[in-house]
């Protein structure tokens, strides 16, 4: 399991083995198209499935997209950047994908926001 080193789990969180700490500067759209988030206990938790950007073009937020129960119901939600980390594999092959939250946060945030369109940007005011 990858350990952290900071509180929110995504600062100085140690990278997965094989992989690297990508900047959101160095990232764009279609590099995380349909990217495989993990929660921060290594669970596959979601799908990327679009990004907020900036004027400037500098990410925002992050949207997901959480799958229901047996593929029923599929959720989305955005989370600000800073709650998300970004890695990718050494040979450039892989983007992955980290939070700062367990799959249970994830699913209570999913309950708390209900459905909205366009979705809420967790960390940031309505």
């Amino acid at each position: 399991m990858t350990t952290t080193n900071d509180t929110n789990g995504i600062g100085d969180r140690v990278p997965a083995e094989g992989y690297h700490s990508v900047d959101w500067e160095r990232v764009t759209p279609s590099d995380l198209e349909g990217a495989t988030v993990f929660d921060r206990h290594d669970r596959a938790v979601a799908k990327v499935a679009d990004l907020v950007s900036s004027r400037d073009g500098h990410v925002q937020a992050v949207v997901l997209e959480v799958a229901g129960a047996a593929g029923i119901g599929d959720r989305t939600v955005a989370l600000s950047a800073d709650r998300i980390g970004v890695q990718q594999s050494d040979d450039e092959s892989d983007l992955r994908v980290y939070l700062s939250m367990t799959d249970e946060e994830v699913r209570q945030l999913l309950e708390r926001v209900g459905p909205t369109f366009p979705p809420v940007i967790a960390g940031f005011p309505r």
